[in-house]
């Protein structure tokens, strides 16, 4: 029995060590075959989900490799093992990626097969938004075995589910195929009835933008009112207070001259009374003296006789005094009432124009609060509109993955970019290849930026993918063309388009193509840089001489390979838009300049590439701030070597 147990422990042990080393180790450090050994012994001690899990890792690196024969078998195996454990959502997600597959390997039959069992499940678990996806998918498939009909009846389903949703995005795309399905079947209402839906889209962007800025501006103007008024008031409350005070000053000002006056008028009266009365005595005393007895009567009526016109005199002085002190006080009330009077009418105006202002301020507080609530819906909108440009561009990172070694240095100036790169690798033949690689810059930035470069990535899509357009050159020429035509620009008069800089990279000729539209391109070979400029025209736009004169863009070829010595040349290149040299900023709050930004480039060239875009992004953030400024544009930077 012994042995028994000790097998039991050593099995258990070993378990619980492979247990522990796969969850140690992430899956994207695992390589196909450690995947696959791991899928193994999840397998044999009955762990299905985790064995699950290591084959769609390996799959999904098969299939990134391009070896989708290998990819297929994993997915189909994995496919076995959520069947038995019943994980439908997991069957369903592998069947999609089946599709995706046998798409790529234009096997479009088998691709319907696996996107109809992927709809199953998720009509299943009526995940509407996941219906629609796949619905696109079926349409897209059904477009290339030229089944237009079925096409569109998978469109007109995914359109109603997007409807349901209010998915305006979705909507938009649907109205896009269907004009396009309907095209391609011959049938030109239909086709002209979807495409005018889509063009509706365009015009809601540009009518939502127009609100947005009018909502801005109208704040702007009901926060300076607001202020104004603001402060107004405080001005007129001060101005009552100091008129006040004044008033109150005035009044104590007055009363105690008059005062003072009258006080002394009085006493100067009395002393001169007494005056007089004590000469008078004198002179009596005299007379009696002198002429007791004959000037007594005299003297008596003498005395008299001045003592009756004296008293006539003072009360003739009084009687003035009081007369000139009452029409005074008269005079100083009468004004005062006057001026109390103004006074409560001018109080009566100020609590009328307080009133009024209180119920502009309750108004102006209430319109803020609708603009800010209308404000955040807007930018949480465009938020999620950024959430779909990036899913947008991450399909353009994983070509650039075939690239030796790259950077992409896209930073928005708002939320959703006018910039964008796109890239795809085409598959000649087993051993011929050609890698594109595009960035531009659209008309605008934010909102109206980000519609433009919805259109440019899928017009893209179209000219490479669908009509097999693999020339730099005749890319940019039927680039403009679509433009015109998608935005109907002859008509509309419609200016928006977009610079671009393309490249072409061919494994069977070594070469590299450029075309550009206004923007250039800037390669090192050799330890030299060199510049090779763009044709003096964008992609797309309105002009009179349009009307007579078509555009036709420049192919340059670039060698890759040294035939003297039979060895490859060592290539680095750059793509980019013009926002990093136009961005404002430094110590006297200029443009970075082109010249600044080309001789960057070409010191730094020898770094990695990984170490070049720390770099330049590190070197443009100082730019700004030692300036003190905002970023004034869309920037978009793509370095490479080969």
């Amino acid at each position: 029995m012994w042995h028994i147990r000790l097998l039991f422990i050593v099995f258990t042990f070993l378990s619980y060590s492979s247990w522990l080393y796969a969850q140690q180790v992430s899956l994207e450090s695992l390589t196909i075959a450690q995947c696959l050994n791991l899928a193994r012994e999840k397998e044999v001690i009955g762990d299905k989900r985790e064995a699950s899990r290591f084959l769609n890792q390996a799959g999904t690196l098969e299939w990134e490799n391009r070896n989708f024969a290998q990819a297929i078998n994993h997915f189909e195996k994995s496919i076995r093992l959520n069947v038995d454990i019943g994980n439908e959502n997991g069957i369903s997600m592998l069947n999609n990626n089946l599709g995706l597959i046998y798409s790529d390997v234009k096997d479009f039959e088998k691709s319907i097969e696996h996107f109809n069992k992927t709809l199953q499940y998720r009509r299943k678990a009526g995940e509407k938004e996941n219906m629609i996806s796949c619905l696109i998918n079926l349409s897209v498939v059904s477009n290339n075995l030229k089944r237009y009909e079925q096409s569109a009846t998978y469109l007109s389903e995914a359109l109603g589910y997007a409807r349901e949703l209010n998915n305006a995005e979705q909507m938009r795309s649907c109205y896009g195929m269907l004009s396009e399905t309907y095209e391609k079947s011959g049938n030109s209402n239909e086709s002209r009835h979807y495409f005018d839906l889509y063009r509706t889209f365009h015009e809601k962007e540009q009518q939502t933008k127009e609100r947005e800025f009018r909502s801005l501006a109208e704040k702007a103007q009901l926060e300076a009112l607001l202020t104004e008024e603001k402060k107004k008031l405080t001005e007129l409350e001060l101005s009552i207070r100091n008129q006040e005070l004044q008033e109150k000053s005035l009044a104590l000002s007055v009363s105690d001259k008059s005062v003072r006056n009258l006080t002394q008028n009085l006493s100067k009266q009395e002393l001169a009374i007494k005056v007089l009365n004590q000469e008078a005595e004198a002179r009596n005393k005299d007379a009696q003296i002198k002429d007791l007895k004959i000037k007594e009567i005299n003297a008596n009526n003498r005395v008299r006789a001045e003592r009756e016109q004296f008293i006539r005199y003072a009360l003739l002085a009084g009687v003035g005094i009081l007369g000139i002190l009452g029409l005074f006080i008269w005079t100083r009330y009468r004004e005062k009432t006057k001026t109390n009077q103004k006074l409560s009418t001018q109080n009566a105006q100020i609590l009328s124009q307080q009133s009024q202002i209180i119920g502009q301020k309750q108004k102006l507080e209430h319109a803020f609060a609708e603009i800010q609530e209308k404000n955040e819906d807007i930018t949480a909108s465009i938020t999620y509109a950024r959430r779909i440009q990036k899913a947008m561009l991450a399909s353009s990172e994983q070509h650039a993955q075939h690239l030796q070694e790259h950077f992409i240095l896209w930073k928005p100036r708002d939320i959703v970019s006018g910039d964008f790169f796109w890239t795809s690798r085409i598959e000649i033949s087993p051993t011929h290849h050609k890698l594109i690689i595009a960035a531009a810059d659209c008309t605008g930035h934010g909102v109206p930026g980000a519609f433009m470069s919805m259109i440019g990535d899928s017009l893209l899509n179209q000219i490479v993918h669908d009509k097999g357009i693999h020339e730099a050159d005749l890319i940019l020429n039927e680039l403009h063309l679509g433009v015109k035509n998608m935005l109907n620009q002859q008509q509309t008069e419609n200016k928006d388009g977009m610079d671009i800089t393309l490249v072409v990279i061919d494994s069977a000729s070594q070469t590299m193509q450029f075309a550009g539209a206004n923007n250039p391109l800037y390669y090192i070979q050799k330890g030299e840089l060199q510049q090779i400029k763009g044709n003096k025209f964008g992609i797309g736009g309105y002009t009179l001489k349009q009307e007579t004169e078509e555009r036709i863009f420049t192919k340059h070829i670039i060698q890759l390979f040294d035939n003297e010595s039979f060895s490859k040349i060592d290539t680095t290149f750059y793509l980019f838009s013009d926002g990093y040299q136009d961005q404002f900023g430094g110590p006297n709050r200029g443009k970075f300049m082109t010249k600044r930004f080309r001789e960057m480039l070409f010191a730094i060239h020898h770094q990695s590439l990984t170490e070049q875009k720390a770099y330049l992004d590190q070197v443009i953030e100082d730019w700004k701030k030692v300036g003190n400024s905002k970023q004034t544009d869309d920037i978009l930077v793509i370095g490479a070597k080969i």
